[in-house]
């Protein structure tokens, strides 16, 4: 359970109490008409003068001064119609056993997403690859859940060190290029 509350809340927006920002968020939901809560719900495509090619995109609420944003699919790095560097695989990372590589690593991926107007950086991935024959299976930490569970946690950790908020991906029964996989106890 780390890894959730490690990634639920973004460094950068920890030091406002849960209490004011409930309040907040109730107010300016108050305020939104339906149409702006599905904008926030659903999402929409952004300007392709100002699109980075990102995978996801909320407009924001302008009046309201809720801001978008961008998410970039990864992993590695932060993948968009822009070049960028190709960070370390996964796996590759998880190879080294450090958490500081990790947290680097992230860091590297974080400040990458920033440049490029990322808000929310896909990743990392940590289903645990199980089947050899995977096409990503490279972007998994590996098949041990201690390893991944401990790079995952640096990684966030670096990427949100650069203001950048990391989600979490693949959690289970994503490990095969299969569409019926079976999960048993």
């Amino acid at each position: 359970m780390t890894i959730l509350s490690v990634c639920a809340t973004p460094v950068f927006s920890q030091a406002v109490p849960a209490v004011t920002s409930a309040a907040r968020v109730d107010k300016l939901l108050s305020q939104m008409t339906l149409e702006e809560k599905l904008t926030l719900v659903h999402g929409t495509a952004e300007d392709r003068s100002v699109s980075q090619g990102q995978a996801g995109f909320l407009g924001g609420i302008p009046r309201l001064n809720i801001p978008g944003l961008r998410f970039a699919d990864g992993p590695p790095g932060a993948l968009t119609r822009h070049p960028a560097q190709a960070p370390t695989a996964t796996m590759g990372v998880a190879a080294t056993f450090s958490r500081k590589a990790a947290e680097d690593n992230g860091i590297v991926i974080g400040s990458e997403d920033r440049a490029l107007g990322i808000d929310v950086s896909l990743q990392p991935f940590v289903n645990m690859d199980r089947d050899l024959m995977f096409d990503r299976g490279y972007n998994t930490f590996g098949e041990d859940p201690f390893l991944t569970s401990e790079m995952a946690v640096a990684e966030v950790k670096g990427i949100q060190s650069q203001h950048v908020m990391a989600q979490i991906k693949h959690y289970v029964a994503y490990d095969s290029e299969g569409s019926d996989i079976y999960v048993d106890d």
